[in-house]
């Protein structure tokens, strides 16, 4: 299972959000490309080895996840920033614009 992800895209920037519940910060890595973005986050396992249960539906995440997200559009790698807070990932991707520049005529 992977965790639920959102890509959203305004004006300037993309910003991707990812539940995270039963994670800390400590457990989510996050690598970047050109045209990807890459999430890997561990979640604990929350039923014990030694309990005997048998499973009869499993939806949530366990174990080590990783999602890789294709950018729809140019991103400045060197302006992106993440938080975490509320078991939550925000990425914030500023989108790059492309530059005008008066060309000499010869």
């Amino acid at each position: 299972n992977k965790p639920a992800v959102d890509l959203l895209e305004y004006e300037d920037n993309l910003v991707i959000k990812v539940d995270a519940p039963r994670v800390s910060k400590e457990d989510v890595s996050v690598k970047m490309s050109t045209d990807t973005i890459e999430i890997e986050m561990d979640f604990p396992e929350y039923i014990s080895e030694d309990e005997e249960v048998k499973i009869l539906r499993k939806e949530r995440c366990s174990g080590k996840t990783k999602n890789i997200i294709p950018l729809p559009v140019e991103v400045d790698l060197k302006e992106v920033k993440a938080s975490f807070e509320d078991n939550e990932l925000t990425i914030t991707l500023p989108k790059i614009r492309g530059k005008k520049v008066d060309v000499e005529i010869l």
